[in-house]
């Protein structure tokens, strides 16, 4: 049997819920949501391109690095 495992660097700002949601830390400027968009989208494309779809994108699946850069998080509903 193979067990899969994915790690991810330390998402010190948690998850874009987290910053859009109530008691949000503070606004997300145009560009910070502009950069997470780009982010997100090229994630996207990128699994697609290998025939993935991940079936559950929204913004507590989106982590957020100290750097505010994107990873998508939560793979247990994907297809291939």
């Amino acid at each position: 049997m193979v067990n899969n495992v994915l790690v991810y660097d330390f998402m010190a700002n948690r998850d874009l819920e987290s910053w859009i949601g109530p008691g949000a830390p503070s606004p997300l400027s145009l560009l910070q949501q502009l950069d997470i968009l780009i982010g997100v989208a090229k994630g996207l494309q990128y699994l697609h391109d290998f025939g993935i779809v991940h079936h559950d994108i929204k913004p507590a699946n989106i982590l957020l690095d100290t750097k505010m850069q994107s990873r998508i998080a939560d793979f247990g509903g994907f297809r291939c």
